[in-house]
């Protein structure tokens, strides 16, 4: 018995088949013309520019409020070690930058690593986003390497240690934000980026010495030194692994500027040159917490010129550092700060 392959109904059903194998094609064409439509994309050129610091003055002497403690000691530094000699960083070097672009919805969208090395480039290749959505951009700079794909959150609790403290070879560590991007054809964006250290000014007014002292300063160091930074949080100090013990120095020829009127503090100003310090953003738990409290120590030799022996006594300097609302020193600052030591009448050293 022959059987029919095809029914009355097989030129219908060919036909049916037909238009369901073009459909996706179909579909496809269509949601071609969709994307171009609502999902076309735009051109974002990313630059940085990094802001100005703040700045502040402080004097540290008498009954001044911005710095407290000193210590005249008869020996060398009570934190001891080697002493190092740090050299001052470039500021406004960039070297590279972690850049991540987030949606609407909060979630990364882009993260891009970009080195500059020592060029003068300070944008990254054109970004391709979505035309008519708001994107926030975060941005991390000088961080040395590329760092982990993080999300929103985790990028605001995120801590970035550094191996020394004065490891700025690279830069300064920086970050920055800006919020309610929109893509158009083409557009230009800028990001501030704002330093995550502070800059130290220091300088010494021997006036309030006796006629006949001579306070040769030796060593400067910061003590205490943070030793990370939270880009987009403010950097608190917790633990004793949050901190170098001893941090940025300068010694020897770095420090001559401060003994400029060493040798008479009765110089038509009394006040020497100035010496740079750098260090993290320090922020404690509580305002009037000092377990972890960054100091500048001043290492100095004094004596007396009318001394019939004329000889020298080590001497230690240590202030706290610290603002009118707490031991605070912030990011992107630049704090002068005037030491003014005094005579004591029962040690006859210099103190604060």
């Amino acid at each position: 018995m022959k059987m029919k392959l095809w029914s009355k109904g097989t030129a219908h059903t060919r036909a049916v088949m037909r238009a369901l194998i073009c459909a996706p094609a179909m579909l496809s064409a269509c949601r071609g013309e969709m994307d171009e439509g609502l999902y076309s994309h735009g051109q974002v050129q990313v630059a940085f520019s990094v802001c100005a610091s703040s700045g502040s003055g402080a004097d540290c002497g008498g009954d001044d409020a911005a710095c407290r403690s000193a210590a005249c000691d008869a020996g060398r530094s009570a934190c001891g070690g080697v002493i190092t000699k740090s050299v001052n960083p470039d500021e406004d070097l960039l070297w590279d930058v972690n850049l991540y672009v987030f949606g609407e919805g909060g979630l990364l969208e882009e993260h891009v690593y970009q080195t500059f090395g020592s060029g003068n480039s300070s944008s990254i290749a054109p970004l391709q986003l979505l035309k008519g959505r708001s994107w926030t951009l975060y941005a991390v700079a000088n961080a040395g390497r590329k760092l982990e794909d993080m999300s929103r959150p985790q990028l605001e609790a995120y801590k970035l240690y550094i191996a020394y403290p004065d490891g700025f070879t690279h830069g300064i560590p920086m970050a920055g934000r800006l919020s309610d991007v929109t893509v158009g054809e083409s557009s230009q964006v800028t990001v501030p980026l704002r330093r995550m250290i502070s800059k130290l000014s220091l300088r010494m007014d021997r006036s309030r010495l006796d006629s006949d002292a001579c306070l040769a300063v030796s060593q400067v160091k910061v003590g205490n030194c943070p030793r990370c930074a939270s880009p987009f949080s403010e950097n608190c100090v917790r633990t004793a692994s949050d901190v170098f013990p001893s941090g940025f120095a300068k010694s020897g020829a770095q420090v001559s500027t401060l003994n400029s009127d060493a040798g008479s503090s009765s110089s038509a100003s009394g006040v020497s040159g100035e010496v740079e310090l750098y260090l993290l953003e320090y922020v404690p738990q509580e305002p009037s917490d000092t377990v972890f409290c960054p100091y500048v120590e001043i290492l100095a030799d004094y004596r007396k010129t009318s001394s019939a022996d004329d000889a020298s006594v080590p001497v230690t300097l240590r202030f706290r550092l610290r603002r009118d609302d707490g031991y605070r020193v912030l990011r992107n600052s630049h704090y002068h700060v005037t030491v003014r030591p005094h005579m004591d009448a029962e040690s006859l050293c210099p103190v604060l």
